[in-house]
């Protein structure tokens, strides 16, 4: 976290860009043991952007700095990218998001930020429209795992709340 400390530090961990390693593979992996060196690696990285942050243009810089640092030789190939997005917290759709949240929910908590991709970019940007992830996951899921897991109780809160949401914009 640099030499971030107290607050900054918790601020970082939910608003600041972030660069994580999601796979690697190298040497060998077949049966019985080899003494060998291994002559390519694979890694899979993602980095959750921030608004003002493009995809293509951190590609870019990302390929640049491995170049600077004599790593010209290394393919960089992209799967995909999303540009992120954030509503303003002072955006009246996030009060209606709130307190249909904390009735739904009995209590619930803000966050400005949150690492995950979703289609926030295209609603805020594209549609002009305030766009807010309401979440639903039990903070010991084991999100992303192979064992992870949804607690049914939360998933008819989020429905609960999301209910309230459109009930609150219905004609």
């Amino acid at each position: 976290m640099g030499n971030k400390k107290g607050i900054d530090i918790r601020k970082a961990v939910v608003g600041d860009p972030t660069c994580n390693i999601a796979g690697f593979s190298s040497g060998w992996e077949g049966p019985g043991a080899k003494t060998v060196l291994p002559s390519k690696a694979l890694v899979k990285i993602d980095f959750r952007l921030v608004p003002k942050m493009d995809p293509l243009k951190q590609l870019s810089r990302l390929k640049k700095h491995l170049k600077d640092k004599g790593f010209g030789d290394v393919q960089v190939h992209m799967i995909h990218g999303e540009a992120a997005s954030r509503t303003a917290i002072s955006d009246p759709f996030v009060k209606v998001v709130k307190k249909a949240a904390d009735e739904s929910f009995g209590t619930s908590i803000m966050s400005v930020s949150s690492a995950g991709t979703g289609p926030m970019h295209s609603f805020s940007k594209v549609l002009k429209a305030p766009c807010i992830s309401i979440g639903s996951t039990y903070v010991y899921a084991r999100i992303h795992s192979p064992n992870e897991f949804a607690r049914i109780d939360l998933l008819k809160k989020t429905t609960k709340c999301m209910c309230k949401i459109i009930k609150k914009f219905s004609v």
